[in-house]
């Protein structure tokens, strides 16, 4: 007996969270789509999350870009008949499959990438979320392990849970939730003042860059307590680097690139760099970046020396 819903018919599962499970699923045409199942017996999926769930969907249904997951159906009520017979009341969605891993367990599992790399996959992600603020919205939860890799290794941004219109619930440009993950949240949010949506996705985007260039956070959390970051909060940016610098090979660093993260991460928002103004940032404008092939070729590297030392 198989697993289905509605058209699809389940496989594997890909992953889960506390409210949700990813399973591959197949279409009667033989096409695969990630299909994200949320129980309406659980507990966990209250009246809350499932507005945050028709929020996401109503948020990406609308976006179409070569670096964002496209999301093809969203369901509030259909029945999963699993194998054992079992019927379940579940919402899901159906979006586009990403075979290729969180960029984040490359990171973890294989170190950081070289500069040229970090480049290519820097000049990606700017164009999905430029792409995203400017069809008026901002994701708030951008980090490394929402950024997955596609069959080719180019990246695709996902999860839009906390996503919400760049304008502000009422209107006024600001956003008042306390939300995103720890590592990557702008110091205005920790410190519970109004925020621009679309100013702290760019500070989570520093922060991306310094993970994929150095193999590690920058700081633990953007507030004054935290002493590396509290040296970038107080024009302290050369000791902030040089704490960054030890156990490592000279020169690791490159000047620009230092300039470009440390101006991303400014304690003051109106003070961080725009889009415009980190495209236009001379480590992207003067350095070189990775071909798809070099990519590709750096990535079977990897699975070939993970491999052997599994």
């Amino acid at each position: 007996m198989t697993s289905t819903i509605d058209q699809y018919t389940l496989g594997r599962t890909l992953g889960s969270g506390f409210s949700a499970k990813v399973k591959l699923g197949q279409t009667p045409d033989g096409n695969e789509v990630a299909v994200k199942i949320f129980r309406l017996d659980n507990p966990e999926f209250n009246k809350r999350a499932f507005q945050l769930l028709k929020d996401e969907v109503q948020s990406v249904q609308t976006l179409e870009h070569k670096h964002v997951v496209k999301y093809f159906e969203f369901k509030e009520n259909a029945v999963w008949n699993k194998k054992n017979g079992q019927q379940v009341p579940v919402a899901y969605i159906a979006s586009e499959l990403v075979s290729g891993g969180e960029l984040f367990d490359y990171v973890a599992n294989s170190g950081p990438f070289g500069e040229k790399i970090v480049r290519y996959y820097a000049k990606q992600l700017i164009q999905a979320i430029h792409y995203i603020h400017t069809r008026g919205f901002a994701h708030r939860d951008l980090k490394c392990e929402n950024i997955l890799l596609d069959k080719l290794y180019d990246i695709k941004v996902v999860d839009f849970g906390f996503a919400c219109p760049v304008e502000g619930r009422n209107g006024d440009g600001m956003n008042r939730s306390i939300v995103g993950s720890l590592g990557f949240m702008a110091p205005e949010i920790h410190s519970k003042q109004p925020y621009q949506g679309q100013v702290v996705d760019l500070f989570a985007l520093g922060v991306i860059f310094f993970i994929l260039y150095a193999g590690h956070p920058p700081f633990n959390m953007a507030n004054m307590e935290d002493p590396h970051y509290k040296l970038i909060a107080s024009n302290r940016s050369q000791q902030f680097w040089a704490l960054h610098q030890q156990r490592k090979p000279e020169g690791f660093f490159n000047e620009q690139f230092k300039d470009l993260v440390t101006a991303m991460l400014n304690f003051h928002p109106h003070q961080r760099l725009s889009i415009p103004d980190i495209v236009a940032h001379p480590w992207l404008q003067q350095g070189e970046f990775a071909t798809a092939e070099e990519v590709r070729a750096e990535f079977v590297t990897r699975h070939e020396t993970n491999k052997q030392l599994a």
